[in-house]
């Protein structure tokens, strides 16, 4: 179908510039994770403007991805052809963080990194965190409820939104805002979207809740020669520290050589840690 005869253009003929691109304006950035590059792509600023093109894909039965950051490894944003394209990416709202109710609010195509900067800049911080922080945005990180470094202390994301606002297949606009932790006014719809990868609807705004910085924080590198001993490393850490120990990552040999090969440097002397 060429873009002139297409009848979603017709649909969404109302957008304003910026919204809609198409052919070669779409960009190979939209085709991450060795899919093609979708014929259309729609780019909305607001929730209100999700819900419009949400409506129009299905009056025309045109299947719908809906793409974030687009850091992710296993194609969950990778379009195929006939398929639309949702970037989220102009919607990059936030607000300043809130030091009465620690929340913040952001929409859906603000980065992690930016929400941890605003919150930092109020003496709070999100304490999910994950190495992508810097490209991967607040929808998609809910969307796949992420977990990131800090899990075994904070739990997933799930853990750390208040409220949130989705919009349905239909077009229709779910707004539950709320800045409560204790909040029993009827069903709790946000569980209904984290997590499901936008199949159920397209997250466009959370609330998220922020904790104090911690007062102090300390990291140790330690270089093991099995992988049985980094579980006994753990499991002593944890028996001393309880949910104090934040963070446990572990590095296989060859991942921490490959790593160095590409200019990282590493803390244990060289001919001290273990060899691949």
């Amino acid at each position: 179908m060429t873009a002139r005869a297409d009848p979603l253009l017709d649909a969404l003929s109302g957008l304003p510039p910026g919204a809609l691109r198409l052919g070669a304006d779409v960009g190979a950035g939209h085709a991450r994770d060795m899919s093609m590059t979708p014929g259309v792509l729609l780019r909305p600023g607001s929730t209100a403007e999700v819900a419009l093109m949400l409506a129009a894909c299905n009056d025309l039965r045109r299947p719908v991805v809906v793409q974030g950051g687009r850091t992710g490894l296993a194609g969950g944003a990778s379009p195929r052809e006939g398929e639309v394209a949702l970037s989220l990416e102009r919607m990059r709202d936030l607000t300043e963080a809130d030091p009465l109710t620690s929340t913040i609010i952001a929409e859906a195509g603000v980065t992690l990194q930016r929400v941890q900067e605003a919150a930092s800049a109020g003496g709070l911080r999100l304490a999910i965190d994950i190495g992508s922080r810097g490209s991967a945005t607040i929808g998609g990180v809910i969307a796949c409820n992420a977990g990131g470094i800090r899990v075994i202390s904070h739990g997933m994301m799930r853990q750390h939104v208040l409220g949130l606002e989705a919009v349905l297949a239909d077009g229709t606009i779910l707004s539950r805002l709320g800045t409560l932790v204790k909040d029993n006014t009827g069903t709790d719809l946000k569980h209904l979207f984290i997590g499901t990868e936008g199949t159920l609807g397209v997250v466009t705004r959370a609330v998220l809740a922020l904790s104090p910085e911690p007062a102090d924080l300390a990291m140790a590198y330690c270089a093991l020669g099995r992988l049985v001993d980094a579980r006994g490393v753990l499991q002593s850490l944890q028996a001393r520290f309880g949910r104090r120990l934040s963070a446990f990552e572990f590095i296989e040999a060859r991942v921490h050589a490959a790593a160095c090969a590409f200019g990282a440097v590493s803390p244990v002397p060289e001919g001290q840690g273990p060899t691949p």
